[in-house]
């Protein structure tokens, strides 16, 4: 993947936590920051890396990636066929604002950058296609391809119609209240025995730096790991480091208990 000759005035970048997730996009990123590019990024987790660099920041609730595109693309996407048209004029994006924590004002202002750019990029992650709402996704991220001024890039293996689907009604989002965690690729073995967090989160989690810990995501997995704080990270969501790439979503709900070591 390389940005440097896309020309791209304006990169929203979605569903990826490019420090994390990716080192090549987050050069790639910080490169066109260099150039003077608008970079948004919208994420249930700051980037430590971008976030002083970032023209917008917005924080979505982990699980909303339905709502999230469903307001992007009714922001962004014009001059709809009226099946469309009719779809989005019924969306209830006061009711996705509300839930996905996407304001108003910040759909307005990424609005005004789009309107602004010449050549915008849309680059979003696996976060999207690996969501059980996914097959909706899917048909809001093809209107936005075919109905906007978007170049869209996704960072996994995915085929757009050129074609539309009336989409379905965006469904009720779940709540990811309480501790959550995020499985993220570890750099080496020792790090998988790691539960790394925010001082926010050590303290929603009520568990101290270096405590050994049980993390139970539910389906019978329970996992014992050392927490230790980060603290360059923000928000109540924990990073859990894994060898194996998340096949499936990969923010959950943890319940958080304290081990006793032998």
């Amino acid at each position: 993947m390389s940005l440097k000759n896309g020309n791209h005035d304006l990169i929203l970048v979605c569903g990826v936590i490019p420090c994390i997730d990716n080192q090549v996009l987050l050069e790639e990123l910080e490169n066109n920051l260099k150039q003077g590019v608008k970079i948004v990024l919208l994420s249930p987790i700051e980037d430590t890396k971008l976030a002083n660099n970032l023209s917008l920041y917005c924080k979505y609730e982990a699980g909303s990636e339905e709502g999230v595109i469903a307001l992007l693309t009714k922001c962004l996407a014009s001059n709809l066929p009226e099946d469309l048209q009719e779809y989005f004029d019924d969306l209830d994006d006061g009711y996705l604002s509300a839930e996905t924590n996407i304001g108003e004002d910040e759909i307005e202002e990424i609005s005004a950058f789009y309107e602004q750019a010449k050549n915008p990029l849309f680059i979003f992650g696996r976060d999207f296609l690996v969501h059980e709402r996914s097959h909706n996704i899917e048909k809001l991220l093809h209107i936005l391809k075919n109905y906007s001024r978007l170049e869209l890039l996704p960072l996994t293996d995915f085929t757009f119609n050129e074609s539309y689907e009336i989409p379905e009604i965006v469904e009720e989002l779940k709540s990811f209240d309480g501790t959550a965690i995020v499985v993220c690729k570890a750099k080496n073995d020792k790090e998988t025995k790691l539960l790394i967090g925010s001082p926010q989160f050590s303290i929603a989690a009520k568990s101290s730096n270096n405590q050994d810990l049980h993390v139970n995501i539910g389906g019978g997995v329970i996992l014992e790991k050392k927490f230790v704080i980060d603290e360059n990270l923000k928000g109540t969501i924990a990073l859990m480091p894994m060898l194996e790439e998340e096949n499936s979503y990969r923010y959950k709900v943890a319940k958080i208990t304290k081990r006793e070591v032998q």
